[in-house]
């Protein structure tokens, strides 16, 4: 996982912002994409090979994998996906510890559901992992864990106006 994070680091040197340190910050790979009730929303500017990545991503930057609780929530997330023509966009939500029941990385359940037609299906292999995209009209399917599939990822925190992301624009 390191040797990861070194190699994006390495990659986005180039553009990446600095820390305190001077070091490039692995959460400028992350582009601020709007506020929705309570919460901030930055689409990652790469495509990663494994969820964990995201995961990590968005972990390292104190935020979490965007956790779509309601209609509302998944109609900003679509608008996200749409106006960046993402092609794909990773969501939280996994079955992988039980098969059709659907959690979020804290173990609670993933209520709301738009599921495109026929899914989930885990189309003959194992799909665990929730994702929209733009052939199914970016609504919701269950995607493999693997590099063969390409995907952007949305990273979520909560609105603190006593922390600096929030000054991000």
């Amino acid at each position: 996982m390191l040797l990861f994070i070194a190699l994006l680091l390495h990659v986005f040197s180039g553009v990446a912002s600095s820390n305190d340190s001077g070091e490039p910050s692995i959460c400028s790979i992350l582009n601020y994409s709007g506020a929705h009730n309570g919460s901030k929303y930055f689409l990652s500017n790469f495509y990663y090979m494994y969820i964990q990545q995201a995961l990590d991503v968005c972990s390292s930057c104190g935020m979490y994998l965007v956790e779509v609780n309601d209609e509302s929530e998944f109609r900003f997330v679509q608008k996200i996906a749409r106006d960046s023509k993402t092609e794909s966009l990773l969501l939280s939500g996994s079955d992988k510890i039980k098969e059709g029941k659907w959690v979020f990385p804290n173990n609670e359940p993933v209520n709301f559901k738009e599921w495109t037609n026929g899914a989930p299906d885990d189309a003959g292999t194992v799909e665990d992992y929730l994702a929209i995209n733009r052939p199914n009209g970016y609504r919701m399917n269950d995607v493999k864990d693997e590099p063969a599939y390409i995907y952007r990822f949305l990273c979520e925190r909560a609105i603190n106006s006593e922390d600096v992301l929030d000054q991000v624009k």
